[in-house]
């Protein structure tokens, strides 16, 4: 599902909602070839980039803890359906 809001007072909510961690977020994503694991955990730590405030890059020094489910849900012939569930545990503002 993608939202999308019409008005202020509407993206002022959702905001607030993403913020204390209310809205759970799933990926689906198609990837080329496939993997040899089912499901796997990655953990890393990140921050977000100082030169892109929207983008969040990996920082094994000043990062917070975070980690992200990962789960095949399909295999075909030469790709992979997948499903990337992040665990709220990273408390970026």
């Amino acid at each position: 599902m993608v939202i999308f809001v019409k008005n202020k007072f509407t993206h002022k909510l959702l905001n607030s909602q993403s913020q204390q961690r209310e809205i759970k977020k799933t990926y689906l994503s198609l990837v080329h070839s496939f993997p040899l694991w089912n499901e796997l955990i990655v953990d890393f730590p990140i921050r977000i980039n100082s030169n892109y405030h929207h983008r969040i890059i990996i920082d094994r020094k000043k990062g917070e803890k975070a980690f992200s489910i990962v789960e095949i849900i399909r295999k075909y012939y030469t790709y992979s359906d997948i499903k990337i569930i992040p665990q709220n545990v990273m408390h970026i503002k």
